[in-house]
């Protein structure tokens, strides 16, 4: 699967088969036609990706935290999975839980958290975010999904990869290029003029060949990272929204 990281953040794959159905409606996920002429598309994403650290560069220091500054405080962390939880919906949840009235959270404070511990937990709560989308595409296909590659400006900060890889279990490759989108684009559109052979474009010499980074997961940490993504992610995504749901759900604030 591709995972897309900017401001928000999408994964995206395909669906090769000949119909959609009740379970793919039920799945929460959006789907359409796949541009190479068979099969469908999937996508499920988060508005709060990438905006949700900038949120937090932004209040934790004035000016905002550089992100050379934000690097020398996450090289500072240990690797192992932080103690606290944040659900990363400044501006609702996407698909496949889609919920307008959700609101973003800090799970687990205490006073000897300093700001390198909130900026390890947007990560992770991000992270567990597309962990949830991974699953449930994984779900609707039957089959797991072991390895993504992931371009963005969000990919080029190697602690979050390192993280996503752990959380999820998955191989992560961050092509060389920095423009995968415009990359993608050219090549569509020229599949789409006939300038390009649509089977050179699905097996694209212009990727193949250009070395990037790999991210493999840590065993042990992805199981560590599996149990809270159970036991705290997940268990607290009923009672937030429903809490969300009441407080916010007519003005925005609770004082309404």
């Amino acid at each position: 699967a591709f995972d897309s990281m900017g401001t928000a953040e999408a994964l995206v794959g395909r669906l090769l088969q000949d119909k959609l159905g009740q379970k793919e409606y039920e799945s929460g996920l959006v789907f359409g036609r796949s541009v190479a002429g068979n099969g469908y598309y999937w996508m499920g994403g988060m508005s709060s990706s990438g905006g949700s650290l900038d949120w937090l560069r932004k209040i934790l220091a004035d000016p905002a935290l550089s992100y050379q500054e934000l690097d020398q405080l996450l090289d500072n962390l240990s690797p192992e999975p932080g103690g606290v939880i944040y659900l990363p919906y400044l501006a609702g949840s996407g698909s496949p839980h889609t919920d307008v009235h959700a609101r973003g959270a800090f799970i687990g404070l205490d006073h000897s958290h300093h700001r390198s511990a909130l900026i390890k937990a947007v990560l992770e709560g991000t992270a567990y975010e597309a962990e949830y989308i991974r699953q449930a595409a994984g779900s609707i296909m039957q089959r797991r999904i072991s390895s993504l590659v992931a371009a963005g400006g969000g990919s080029k900060i190697r602690q979050w990869m390192q993280i996503k890889a752990d959380i999820s279990g998955c191989l992560i490759e961050v092509p060389a290029f920095k423009e995968a989108t415009l990359l993608g684009a050219a090549i569509l559109a020229g599949t789409g003029s006939g300038i390009i052979d649509n089977g050179d474009a699905l097996n694209s010499s212009y990727l193949a060949d250009l070395p990037g980074t790999r991210y493999t997961p840590h065993e042990a940490r992805h199981k560590k990272y599996q149990k809270i993504y159970q036991d705290a992610f997940l268990a607290l995504q009923e009672p937030l929204r429903q809490v969300s749901k009441r407080l916010f759900s007519t003005s925005g604030s609770p004082e309404g």
